[in-house]
């Protein structure tokens, strides 16, 4: 299978917002934690294996 880059825009008003949550929760950064709201939400659909990497 083979990587693929995904690009999401992210609206102005909530870039503060998700910065200050990744640093509360202890994310190296807002992409990061994007990364891990994705995958989760892709698990619990079942769209993405446990043991897959995103």
């Amino acid at each position: 299978m083979g990587v693929e880059r995904v690009t999401i825009r992210i609206p102005g008003e909530w870039v503060e917002l998700l910065e200050k949550l990744a640093r509360r929760e202890g994310y190296a950064s807002r992409s990061e934690l994007v990364r891990s709201i994705i995958r989760n939400y892709l698990k619990k659909r079942g769209v993405l294996r446990e043991d897959s990497i995103l």
